[in-house]
């Protein structure tokens, strides 16, 4: 070693490192970093960005941190001169929320480490100062937490002389105390589980859905038993595969769950905000939204009932409903997912100024606008129950059904949402993409035509699209006294889909977001 002088601080963790420098009359040379000289005075960290910002004299920054995400950092100054802080956050430490600072600058040319979970912020002493340092994690945009410089509750002794002028970021004078900060983060912790017992939950969830799929017998004798087998070995195998993913990326699959959780009251707000901002200005605000479905809906109930006679649509063999109610409960989960879709995939697009912000939470944008377009399906399904009653089919407990229904359509479209709102800012084209996939979804899924006037085979390939479980669940419960559980594989086929795209649009979005801002 011996290139390095590095000094241990009254705070365990904390180094100050002094390189050794080598001068002559030409100038001088020393190592600013050498892993394996860090590594032997106990800094293994492999660091992965280095940054390096300008400000002049009276300017503070901080104190940060990120919260999910938190780096380590080595810190030094090349010009000018500074006073660095760094704060113990770490939980059960003996010395947490004590301060320590140390003068950096380019004549003493000392460096200073600074490990997890620690807040961070400097005071530029000097006219003008540039100041570098390395970290051992990307920076996140969404992911920034802060203490207000003065807290009292941490007391740090800034050396500020007589006649300095602060000057501070606008997000920097809006941070809170080391006890607000405390506070909200026990609140969030207070609904937050170990990963240990989230895996044991999840699995444990697994085991059950794949016994209960082994154990599971069609009733009748016209089942096909080697269809059954290799339904229930495929199911099995993905079951399988779904538990090794989540436990190998566990943080990646829960850490979009847990935020959206964590915002849920913003969600509601912003969503609310977001639908009544889109008809703003309008003289008849929200009903030109409920105007467009309803009148395809009238269009194709004259074009099929009246001009072309066909009445009533037969489900199997001695019943028939009427033909605009199984249209109408086949229009209605069809809309709701269009619009979704389309709108979840835009948000990042839309919002774009809100991706920008470094303390926003990106990852509720898409849940936002799918929220958004859920109001007006709650209006479509009242609708529906109204045909629903003109024709004699009055609500009855099977009818609750809906909400399931609408339930799952929702979680489907989120998933969908956070891989292709993702993608789409970087692809452009996957907006038209997703038009033209819509309308040939739409002729894919028995909306206008009955699924059960097909052969088995061809029935069989249709319901690898999970809308057909959907569409056919809103019609079941309006006019068909059987619970979603019938269809079992229908249903465990769903789940387990709907699952996996969650999980890979969860991985998806959190290895794109970091590029966000770079893009729009």
């Amino acid at each position: 070693m011996g290139k390095i002088t590095v000094e241990t601080c009254e705070i365990e963790g904390l180094k100050i490192i002094t390189p050794t420098v080598f001068g002559d009359a030409r100038g001088y040379f020393m190592e600013t970093y050498n892993y394996n000289d860090l590594k032997a005075a106990g800094i293994p960290e492999v660091f992965v960005q280095d940054n390096q910002s300008a400000s002049k004299k009276g300017v503070l920054r901080g104190l940060h941190f990120q919260k999910h995400f938190p780096q380590d950092k080595l810190v030094r100054v090349i010009r000018g001169e500074v006073y660095d802080v760094a704060v113990d956050l770490r939980e059960g430490s003996k010395t947490f929320g004590q301060w320590y600072g140390v003068l950096l600058s380019e004549e003493n040319k000392k460096q200073f480490f600074i490990p997890k979970n620690f807040a961070h912020g400097f005071l530029v002493l000097s006219d003008y100062a540039e100041f570098c340092y390395k970290c051992t994690d990307f920076y996140h945009p969404d992911d920034e937490g802060g203490i207000a410089y003065n807290t009292p509750d941490i007391g740090v002794e800034w050396p500020i002389p007589e006649g300095m002028e602060l000057t501070l970021s606008e997000k920097d004078t809006k941070w809170g105390t080391l006890e607000q900060y405390m506070k909200e983060k026990s609140m969030k912790k207070s609904v937050k589980i170990s990963k240990k017992t989230g895996i044991a939950l999840f699995v444990t969830a697994a085991v059950i859905m794949a016994l209960l799929i082994v154990f599971h017998k069609n009733p009748g004798p016209a089942v096909d038993q080697s269809q059954e087998l290799a339904k229930k070995i495929i199911s099995c195998v993905v079951i399988a595969a779904a538990c090794f993913a989540f436990i190998h990326w566990y943080d990646k699959f829960t850490g979009l769950p847990v935020e959206l959780f964590q915002n849920r009251h913003l969600i509601w707000k912003l969503a609310k905000n977001d639908f009544k901002k889109r008809y703003a200005g309008s003289y008849l605000g929200a009903v030109w939204a409920m105007a467009q479905p309803v009148v395809t809906v009238a269009m194709y109930y004259i074009v099929f009932d009246k001009i072309m006679g066909n009445t009533s649509t037969p489900l199997r063999e001695g019943v028939e409903v009427p033909f605009v109610l199984f249209l109408t409960a086949g229009l209605v989960p069809w809309f709701y997912f269009s619009e979704a879709l389309n709108n979840g995939t835009n948000a990042l697009l839309e919002y774009n100024y809100l991706v920008k912000k470094v303390v926003f939470k990106i990852s509720i944008l898409p849940i936002i606008k799918i929220i958004a377009a859920t109001f007006i399906h709650v209006f479509f399904v009242c609708l529906l129950l109204i045909v629903a009653a003109i024709y004699g089919y009055y609500p009855t407990i099977y009818t609750t059904q809906i909400i399931y229904y609408s339930f799952c359509l929702f979680i489907f479209v989120l998933a969908l949402s956070y891989t292709t709102c993702a993608v789409v800012v970087f692809f452009r084209d996957l907006s038209q993409i997703i038009s033209i996939g819509l309308q040939i979804g739409m002729w894919a899924t028995p909306i206008l035509w009955n699924l059960e006037a097909l052969s088995p085979k061809w029935i069989m390939i249709l319901k690898l699209n999970p809308l057909v479980y959907i569409v056919n669940g809103y019609r079941s419960a309006i006019y068909e006294k059987e619970w979603f559980f019938r269809d079992f594989f229908s249903t465990m086929y769903f789940w387990i889909v709907t699952v996996v795209l969650f999980g890979l649009g969860a991985v998806i979005f959190k290895r794109l977001k970091v590029h966000f801002a770079d893009v729009l």
